[in-house]
């Protein structure tokens, strides 16, 4: 539940309807933490706009998409840059890192 005009918190979006050539695109990631968002070229790099929702170990959020390239990565507890585990694809990111 919300109220219209009240801020919301960071981590929290309001979802949107799919535009007619976007396709659902889950995303998951394992492991015990306070925190794991979404963050990727299509949300800008955010490391809070699309925070994942946590059932027990899992963590998990779906976005709607046109199809196409996307690279992302999980920003864990508010600090930690991790790539997906379950990604077939990893680039180097340019800053010593990978995304997936």
């Amino acid at each position: 539940m919300f109220l219209l005009g009240a801020e919301l918190p960071a981590c929290l979006t309001v979802p949107k309807a799919p535009a007619a050539n976007e396709v659902p695109v889950s995303f998951v990631f394992m492991g015990r933490h306070d925190s794991v968002c979404l963050s990727a070229d299509f949300n800008g790099w955010s490391s809070e706009s699309h925070c994942l929702q946590r059932k027990g170990d899992k963590w998990s959020i779906q976005v709607f998409l046109p199809p196409g390239s996307y690279r992302y990565g999980f920003v864990i507890d508010k600090k930690e840059w991790a790539r997906d585990p379950e990604a077939l694809l990893q680039e180097e990111d340019g800053f010593g890192s990978r995304n997936s």
